[in-house]
C-alpha cells in the first residue's frame, strides 16, 4: 500500500474522530436475503419420505415425520406449491426408493414426472444418542467424621443427534441444483432410572423437536427473508 494513500486514510480516520464522535448510533436494519435457489423455477415441490443412512435400520415412520415437518414449513411459504403428503404416498405406493435411487438421475426424473413438481425434496437421516457416564462431586457434613467431606454422585449425560442431509433435485435433469447437511442436537442429564425410561419414550418427541429447529433453517436457506443487521450510522 502506498505511503500517501496510507496517510489520507489517516486523515479521514482523524476528521471522523475530530467531528464524529458524540454522533456515532449504532442502528439496527432490515436486510433482504434472497433464496439460495430460483424460486420462480423451482416453485412446485414435492417432499419424499427420507431414508436412513443405514438401511438395515431404517425406520419409515421417522422419514415420514421428517418429510412432514418439511412440507409442513414449506407450506406455510407463499412462494412455493407443496405438493400434498397424501397425494405424495399415494403416488408413490409401490415404488421401492432407496439411498441407490436417490442417487439415480433417471429414476429421479421419473419421479418427479409422476408427482408433476419441478422439484423433488430428497434427503437421508441419522438419529442416534450417546450416555456417558458423568461424576458430580459436591460437600456434605459428615455426622460421624463431624465436619464436611467431598462426596460424589454418578449421573448419566444423554446428547441426542439428528443429522440431515438434504438435496433439492431438478426434476427435468434429476439432478441436484442445491444441497446442504444439518445437524442438531439436544442434551439431557438422567439417573439410572430417567435414563431407563427416556430410551423408550423421548427418542421420538427429540427427533421430532430436532427435525422442527433443521427445517427452520433450511427455509431461511430457500426462502427470501429479511434479516436484522447492525450498522454503525455517523453523523
Amino acid at each position: 500500500m502506498k505511503p500517501c494513500y496510507i496517510i489520507s486514510l489517516l486523515c479521514v480516520f482523524l476528521a471522523l474522530m475530530n467531528f464524529g464522535c458524540g454522533n456515532i448510533t449504532k442502528v439496527l436494519i432490515k436486510v433482504k436475503v434472497q433464496s439460495e435457489i430460483d424460486v420462480s423455477k423451482y416453485k412446485k415441490i414435492a417432499v419424499i419420505p427420507f431414508l436412513s443412512n443405514d438401511e438395515s435400520k431404517n425406520n419409515e415412520e421417522w422419514g415420514e415425520d421428517i418429510a412432514f415437518v418439511f412440507r409442513r414449513n414449506l407450506s406455510k411459504s407463499q412462494k412455493f406449491d407443496v405438493l400434498d403428503g397424501k397425494d405424495t404416498k399415494l403416488t408413490l405406493e409401490g415404488e421401492q426408493i432407496t439411498i441407490d435411487t436417490l442417487q439415480n438421475t433417471d429414476k429421479l426424473m421419473d419421479l418427479g414426472g409422476e408427482l408433476g413438481v419441478d422439484a423433488l425434496i430428497v434427503g437421508t437421516y441419522k438419529f442416534y444418542n450417546i450416555s456417558e457416564p458423568r461424576r458430580l462431586y459436591y460437600d456434605r457434613y459428615s455426622v460421624r467424621l463431624q465436619r464436611y467431606i467431598t462426596d460424589t454422585v454418578t449421573y448419566f449425560h444423554k446428547t441426542y443427534v439428528l443429522s440431515l442431509d438434504i438435496s433439492i433435485v431438478d426434476t427435468n435433469t434429476g439432478g441436484a441444483m442445491w444441497s446442504d447437511k444439518f445437524e442438531q442436537t439436544a442434551e439431557e442429564d438422567h439417573n439410572l432410572g430417567t435414563l431407563l425410561i427416556s430410551g423408550i419414550s423421548e427418542d421420538d418427541n427429540v427427533m421430532k423437536r430436532l427435525t422442527t429447529q433443521a427445517a427452520s433453517k433450511f427455509m431461511r436457506k430457500i426462502e427470501p427473508h429479511y434479516e436484522t443487521e447492525e450498522r454503525i450510522l455517523v453523523r
